[in-house]
């Protein structure tokens, strides 16, 4: 199962949501993930330099320096989890059919995984 949020983290979830209703949290919804899409952007961009720098040696940058809050690149590392955290916590009120899409997603991809080193696919 899909554990992001604790019980507590929960039920205000599902305050909140009772509060403002279904169609405000989904709208919601849609705008943390396209701030999440521009924070990604952001980080490729600056991070990766636009792919030119790996995805590896930029995280260990990131770790080697986390704790310098002006660095530029840190900042935008922090954007990008900071989005995923909001675009997750308003997905959470549709955490059942989430899980059974990761599951198929996941059991999906291993197929085909599998089919290409049988050679039956390529990829």
């Amino acid at each position: 199962m899909v554990k992001i949020l604790n019980e507590e983290q929960k039920n205000i979830n599902a305050l909140i949501t009772k509060e403002y209703g279904y169609d405000s949290r989904s709208r919601q919804t849609i705008e943390e993930c396209a701030e999440l899409t521009q924070s990604l952007n952001k980080f490729h961009r600056y991070n990766l330099n636009s792919g030119k720098i790996s995805f590896k040696d930029a995280m260990n940058y990131i770790n080697d320096n986390i704790d310098n809050k002006d660095d530029g690149n840190i900042g935008r590392y922090y954007d990008v989890v900071t989005e995923i955290a909001d675009a997750l916590i308003k997905s959470f009120d549709c955490e059942e059919e989430i899980e059974e899409i990761i599951n198929y997603k996941l059991n999906r991809e291993i197929t085909r995984m599998e089919k290409r080193k049988e050679g039956n696919i390529h990829g």
